[in-house]
């Protein structure tokens, strides 16, 4: 929902059948498609898990990846065996199109297909950040003692090699390798940036939806920007500079967002009151298009 109410065209949610059906109770605006299926026996071999999981990623990809300028996964995924599976064959075909991703929650757990991938974002919070520091233990066996936030960020892209690392916290921290030869670890840049826009000053169940629905949007009209849609004056950025604003910017409206729900519903605010401001997050951040008739007056 966060997407589309920053302004995605059209959302399309890939779920279970049984899910499917209360989603589509939340919106007529969201396209529901229900092709996953969670492993129905305990006992199921491994390769008819990876068997399935390919065929229903197929059905996926034939069915909608021509529709899609990102895709999202991790928000409602579990860690069901042949979900888990599925998400990994969802993220190689993703790869195969250059399709951009963004990971977060139990998607995090299939981290290892992502590295290299110029095109992707983890959005991990500290515990599934030291779940990832703990994957590439090879690069983080001398830590040093002390590191702050931002500098354990840079290594850990530097680890993944390509994409982009979104550290949820106090600061929200985006770090990215970037230039030199893919496949040639440790010899790239890592860049690091943080957005420090004051947050609200309640975390909820849920309010990490907000983060990934947001980047997800701007990781389509970064597509739409580097397709040629919009008439843009002087240099270009690149695709990888362009990867991590949208991260950037997706953090700022989430961070936004979390501190204009709060100001109205204070402890009782809830991850679906941060839905309805991430609009007018937006317009607080960058206002709206001075050309447009009919300009609303900023919040």
């Amino acid at each position: 929902m966060a997407s589309a109410k920053l302004g995605a065209d059209m959302s399309h949610v890939i779920c279970t059948r049984e899910a499917g059906a209360v989603i589509k109770t939340y919106s007529p605006n969201l396209m529901v498609h229900p092709f996953l299926q969670e492993c129905a026996d305990p006992d199921m071999p491994d390769s008819a898990v990876d068997d399935t999981a390919r065929t229903i990623a197929t059905q996926v990809r034939k069915a909608l990846f021509s529709r899609l300028h990102a895709l999202v996964i991790g928000p409602g995924l579990g860690r069901d065996r042949l979900m888990q599976s599925t998400a990994v064959e969802l993220i190689l075909a993703a790869k195969q199109d250059a399709l951009p991703i963004v990971l977060d929650a139990d998607a995090l757990a299939v981290k290892d297909v992502v590295y290299d991938y110029p095109h992707c974002v983890l959005t991990p919070n500290v515990v599934e950040f030291r779940r990832l520091e703990r994957a590439r233990e090879s690069v983080f066996n001398e830590k040093p003692e002390g590191e702050e936030p931002g500098e354990a960020c840079r290594r850990l892209a530097g680890a993944f090699n390509g994409a982009v690392i979104l550290m949820k916290g106090e600061i929200d921290y985006i770090a990215a390798a970037v230039g030199q030869e893919k496949g040639k670890e440790g010899e790239r840049e890592t860049r690091l940036a943080s957005c420090e826009l004051p947050g609200g000053l309640k975390r909820c169940g849920g309010q990490g939806d907000t983060l990934t629905g947001a980047i997800g949007t701007f990781l389509c009209w970064r597509k739409a920007f580097h397709d040629g849609l919009w008439d843009v004056q002087g240099e270009k950025m690149s695709g990888e500079e362009s990867l991590r604003v949208a991260a950037w910017a997706g953090a700022a409206v989430a961070r936004t967002a979390s501190r204009r729900a709060f100001e109205k519903k204070g402890r009782s605010v809830q991850a679906s009151d941060l839905t309805e401001e991430v609009h007018g997050a937006f317009l607080e951040i960058w206002g709206d298009d001075p050309e447009r008739e009919g300009r609303r007056e900023r919040p």
